[in-house]
């Protein structure tokens, strides 16, 4: 068998995903890029530059100069399993086509406010250009998703188990797929809850290692289904990648790494 290995080859993944597109992101945004850690927040376009939400100016300044990816979280973040077809459309490429315009970026991500969502939303936010969408159902799990979207993650910030959780992923080592721990919440819980003092510490313990490759999601979604369309042999003694993406794989049979370049075919 032929086991996907991210950048570096390396086994782990951590990503990050805070909603809303609250004053409040600016600090926690800061928190992450000096550690340099990555993450994608997702933004009500509808509601930028309204009181306690950033601007459009801010978007570029805050998110996309730090590394971060912008997504999708509906336009004025609308109960949206509560909506009819056109409506769900609406609520997305109105949203979708808003964050382009501000950013200059492709938006392909999403997270359900309020973590609501049924067969008609992902039918029609994909129908929208929208490749994953992040869920609020923690899963206290690594493992990558079977289904884009309904991105389920590892768990919220304020998770009781949060601190477990991040040993038992530092603490495995995988041989076959890769892992992700994915966390998820709101920057202004930390105002609320007054503890800022909880989440610099766990960054501060996440950061800097040279076992796990920090990304946003897209980045994450992006690697992994380009994976899925390398072509194999059936014996899978021949690769071939007919992606964009240089791709780090190991070989269980042998447990030789390899590295597979856009375009290029190789024989094992």
């Amino acid at each position: 068998m032929l086991y996907l290995r991210y950048p570096g080859f390396l086994k782990k993944a951590f990503t990050m995903s805070y909603d809303d597109g609250v004053d409040a992101d600016k600090r926690l945004v800061k928190l992450m890029a000096d550690r340099r850690i990555k993450g994608t927040f997702n933004l009500n376009s509808g509601w930028l530059g309204h009181p306690g939400r950033l601007s459009n100016e801010e978007v570029t300044s805050i998110y996309l100069d730090s590394g971060m990816e912008v997504a999708t979280h509906g336009l004025y973040h609308l109960h949206i399993a509560d909506l009819n077809d056109p409506e769900i459309i609406k609520e997305v490429s109105d949203d979708r086509r808003n964050l382009e315009n501000i950013t200059g970026r492709i938006v392909r991500g999403m997270a359900y406010a309020y973590g609501e969502y049924n067969e008609s939303v992902i039918s029609g936010a994909s129908s929208c250009g929208i490749v994953y969408s992040r869920t609020v159902r923690s899963t206290h799990s690594f493992g990558l998703p079977p289904r884009w979207m309904e991105l389920n993650p590892t768990c919220h910030h304020n998770d009781k188990a949060l601190s477990d959780l991040w040993e038992r992923f530092t603490a495995q080592n995988a041989d076959y797929s890769p892992s992700l721990f994915y966390l998820w919440g709101h920057s202004y819980e930390f105002d609320n809850d007054n503890n800022w003092d909880m989440i610099e510490s766990f960054l501060d313990k996440a950061a800097n290692r040279d076992d796990i490759w920090y990304a946003t999601n897209i980045e994450i979604y992006d690697y992994v289904t380009a994976w899925k369309n390398v072509v194999t042999s059936f014996d899978e003694k021949a690769v071939y990648n007919p992606t964009a993406y240089k791709l780090c794989f190991v070989d269980s049979s042998t447990g030789k790494e390899h590295e597979l370049a856009p375009g290029e075919a190789i024989n094992l």
